[in-house]
């Protein structure tokens, strides 16, 4: 009878320290992960953005070279 409470017990007891360890200490992990997450996409949009904006100056200029004309 004694076995089979502690059978029974030890992974209750371990569910239970499981979630509460999940409610204390990986709660702020996890924001902080999601605020570092966001802010990673957020320089990764501007990289993007900066990279074709660069890309259309550079094709920009290439074609004003291209049909410039001479100056009278």
């Amino acid at each position: 009878m004694k076995k089979e409470i502690i059978y029974i017990s030890v992974p209750v007891i371990l569910c239970l320290l499981g979630i509460l360890f999940k409610s204390f200490f990986l709660s702020d992990t996890l924001s902080d992960t999601q605020q570092i997450l966001d802010i990673s996409s957020d320089l990764s949009a501007k990289f993007y953005k900066d990279s074709l904006v660069q890309d259309n100056v550079k094709n920009i200029k290439m074609l004003y070279e291209k049909n410039k004309r001479g100056d009278p």
